[in-house]
């Protein structure tokens, strides 16, 4: 694949994923990991992007796919380098978790009670799961984990691809939470020991979830001490 088709690919997906409508080159920079000079010299000459007439409260020039559907005009104000409904209650950028569980069925409830909780806290959860299966995937693993702000993951089963990606992760330097079944019978590798872990029981998830949600408070409170 030549590097001007990989681009496209890579800035199409972020759009068609993305719940705004309207993006920044630095937004879409962050998503697909590709330079903003990059990125803006694509949004300028694609025949596919079109280009708001109005600009952000910061001058940034604000762009979307020409065929994207809306089920109403989209609210394109900015500020920072961020459309403002990207922003939370508080208006900070959300936090983004990155959600590492097995595939199955049986793992439905945990992943609705995990998007919920998430939400509730005004951050944003990706899972696995919604990605689409293709050549690609492995490389679309990296670039959510790296553009995520920390990653959540289930190792009650030690599932190979949960435990591939949580390397990634750590190789990453992202904040990791993990989480462990209360009725699990496994041996953890020794390199995990001194995470933070958030167990949980199948048959009440109330619990888990007030931990969650704990926890979610904790990583945005860092995030606003930061400078």
């Amino acid at each position: 694949m030549s590097k001007k088709r990989e681009i496209k690919e890579k800035i199409f997906h972020a759009f068609q994923r993305s719940s705004h409508r309207y993006r920044t080159a630095r937004g879409l920079a962050k998503d697909t990991g590709i330079s903003i000079a990059e990125v803006t010299r694509f949004l300028k000459t694609s025949p596919g992007i079109i280009r708001s007439r109005k600009a952000g409260s910061h001058g940034q020039a604000l762009y979307a796919l020409q065929n994207k559907q809306t089920e109403k005009a989209p609210f394109i104000q900015a500020e920072g380098n961020r459309v403002v409904d990207e922003k939370n209650s508080l208006g900070r950028e959300k936090l983004k978790y990155f959600v590492l569980l097995p595939f199955d069925a049986s793992m439905n409830r945990l992943r609705d009670t995990i998007k919920r909780s998430i939400l509730e806290e005004g951050a944003e959860a990706f899972f696995v799961v919604e990605i689409s299966v293709g050549a690609a995937w492995v490389d679309e693993i990296f670039r959510l984990i790296r553009t995520s702000d920390a990653v959540i993951a289930d190792i009650t089963r030690l599932n190979p691809n949960v435990m591939f990606e949580l390397g990634v992760a750590h190789g990453l330097r992202k904040p990791i939470i993990l989480l462990l079944s209360e009725d699990a019978d496994v041996d953890l590798p020794t390199d995990l020991v001194g995470y933070q872990y958030l167990t949980y029981s199948k048959s009440n998830l109330s619990l888990f979830r007030e931990k969650l949600k704990r926890t979610a408070r904790q990583l945005e409170a860092r995030k606003g001490a930061m400078p």
